[in-house]
């Protein structure tokens, strides 16, 4: 191991899963979706805790989504993970505050990835490309799309000592998506 402790840990890994109704998804693709989303959090949380400990500090900051606070029609395995991934962390900020370890959550909306543009050229009910596109950027308020320059700015500030008084926050940053 190169480096001896770990300051902070920024849990970001993720996949949209099945896109099609509950009665639709197999038992392999929901359980799938929930190991790498939700597992993969959780041992990322785990063992970077056990480091954390031992120095009496560290910041955790995992990546959920808008979809974990109002759920999805299209994609209620992705949303149910991203629902996990914020109840994970309300719990772990709570449990290991009075060890100097602070826990918060980014929730983006619709972020330029090749995730989503992946979503975008399989298709949903029909719509394609540019299609759907267009259809998830008229939900945005703000009228656009964000950036992964964006999320990472928020993970920024929240890994900072600006927000050092700051445990257990969902940082919603969705162009008004969720409002």
């Amino acid at each position: 191991m190169a480096y001896k402790t770990i300051d902070i840990l920024a849990a970001s890994a993720g996949i949209i899963g099945p896109i099609k109704p509950v009665d639709k998804i197999e038992v392999t693709e929901w359980d799938r979706t929930f190991q790498i989303n939700v597992r993969g959090t959780f041992l990322c949380a785990k063992h970077c805790i056990a480091v954390m400990l031992k120095k009496g500090q560290g910041n955790i900051i995992s990546l959920s989504s808008t979809a974990g606070l109002r759920g999805s029609p299209i994609s209620p395995c992705y949303s149910s993970t991203k629902g996990a991934i914020i109840a994970m962390t309300k719990a772990l900020a709570l449990a290991y505050a009075k060890d100097g370890i602070r826990v918060n959550c980014i929730l983006p909306g619709t972020i330029e990835t090749p995730m989503a543009n992946g979503m975008f050229k399989e298709g949903i009910n029909g719509a394609k490309d540019d299609e759907l596109r267009e259809k998830f950027v008229a939900r945005h308020p703000l009228g656009r799309l964000g950036t992964a320059q964006e999320i990472a700015q928020g993970a920024l500030y929240l890994a900072s000592e600006a927000s050092s008084l700051v445990t257990g926050i969902n940082l919603i940053i969705d162009g008004g998506l969720s409002t």
